[in-house]
């Protein structure tokens, strides 16, 4: 195992012993690229994926960012079963991710594998595709809130076929 590959398993091995995941199931996806070896390869730990094609955010609690985001050739991910599976079965050339957690903590010598920022010119098309898809995963978010809202009202209301209703609609959505 060559030194950038052993700081890129240092680095994981730290963050998921030090940190508490908001999600606690994308632990699953550091598990896996902690244990894949082409995957750990093509990945780069870096501070900022937002103009990045395959990005990745993971957050412990404490970090001010979002707990999970996954973009793989265009697609945004939600499930994290989903994400293992593109990554088993058709990874990206290459996979930016970003571990957020809270800095003022850290005394871990492998801080400067976050640093790893690749060489990447950022088009305006492609930042206008990225605040696009910023928008679409926001009304994604809004709708989800919203038929939140509506299955609790049909609860309190007791409407059970309204209730059945909007939580298949949900399953089928949301996961």
């Amino acid at each position: 195992m060559d030194e950038i590959m052993a700081r890129k398993k240092k680095f994981l091995a730290w963050f998921m012993e030090k940190n508490q995941l908001k999600r606690p199931d994308t632990y699953q996806i550091l598990q896996l690229l902690f244990h894949e070896e082409q995957l750990l390869r093509i990945s780069h730990f870096v501070d900022d994926v937002r103009y990045l094609p395959n990005a990745l955010i993971i957050s412990a609690e404490g970090a001010p960012t979002v707990s999970f985001l996954c973009r793989i050739n265009g697609i945004y991910y939600e499930n994290v079963a989903e994400v293992i599976a593109v990554l088993i079965n058709n990874p990206p050339e290459e996979l930016y991710i970003r571990l957020a957690f809270d800095r003022e903590l850290i005394c871990c010598p492998c801080i400067e594998q976050v640093a790893e920022e690749p060489e990447v010119e950022f088009s305006e098309r492609l930042k206008k595709l990225e605040s696009e898809l910023n928008r679409i995963a926001f009304l994604k978010e809004e709708k989800r809130l919203k038929l939140q809202a509506e299955i609790d009202d049909a609860l309190e209301k007791r409407d059970r076929d309204r209730f059945y209703y909007l939580s298949d609609l949900y399953k089928k959505f949301f996961g």
